[in-house]
């Protein structure tokens, strides 16, 4: 399985491309998350983007779903004929269709390719396109869900937005990989991680990687030797502060 940071940005920074990650891996390709300008980025550096599978909406924030519209032209632009799985909470169809009628009304209805829509709650458990999802609640201002990625026998937590509860611990324990919202230093806004309560959740979760994500714009540019001393207290994981185009090997 291999991971690429698509995006690792929060929601208005101005110099980040929205949090995002292409997930591939048995032939199979999932796209976490298509925000604002994240589409835009995906189709410039994915290798072969026109074959995209599947797309996973965490939120329905504009910086994780706003790109959808984008997304979707450009495939048909490209004579895509293949269908395209897109997943995510209650209301994701609704949402979808609501939000590309709105930047293209005649889009929907002329897409070459067939959409297939797989509605997620918390505890689910689903196969799409090739890739086990399991999904758990994550507390953050609008309704949203964590979810871990499997596939031949590799996984994948990824948080989305949110603060960590008690139940992404269960289904986080023992990934091999974690890539979690960090939007502060320490716990200060309500519905969003810190890097150290991330931190802590790694070492209790016993993953032996995590990158730290969706950092507040004045983090990234002005505390990231403070994060770097905080990540060297915990020595039974890596911690990882991708850029964009990064990618990791699971």
């Amino acid at each position: 399985m291999r991971c690429t940071f698509i995006g690792v940005g929060s929601a208005f920074d101005e110099t980040q491309t929205n949090t995002s990650l292409f997930i591939e891996a048995g032939g199979n390709s999932l796209l976490l998350d298509c925000g604002f300008n994240a589409a835009h980025n995906f189709v410039k550096l994915a290798e072969n983007p026109h074959k995209l599978d599947s797309v996973w909406i965490s939120h329905f924030h504009g910086d994780h779903f706003f790109g959808i519209p984008f997304l979707l032209g450009y495939l048909a632009s490209v004579g895509r004929v293949d269908e395209l799985a897109i997943c995510g909470p209650h209301g994701i169809q609704e949402k979808v269709c609501l939000l590309v009628n709105l930047a293209y009304p005649n889009l929907l209805s002329r897409l070459p390719f067939k959409i297939v829509f797989y509605v997620f709650s918390e505890h689910d458990n689903q196969i799409v396109a090739g890739f086990d999802l399991s999904t758990c609640i994550i507390d953050h201002s609008e309704y949203a869900l964590a979810v871990r990625v499997q596939s031949e026998g590799r996984s994948l937590f990824y948080s989305g937005d949110g603060k960590l509860v008690e139940s992404c611990m269960s289904l986080a324990q023992h990934a091999d990989f974690a890539v979690l919202e960090a939007y502060k230093f320490k716990d200060s806004i309500k519905g969003h991680s810190s890097v150290i309560s991330c931190l802590k959740f790694v070492d209790v979760a016993k993953i032996s990687r995590v990158a730290l994500v969706h950092l507040e714009p004045f983090m990234r540019t002005c505390k990231l030797a403070e994060v770097a001393e905080a990540a060297k207290l915990f020595t039974s994981f890596k911690v990882i502060l991708p850029e964009e185009n990064q990618y990791v090997d699971i």
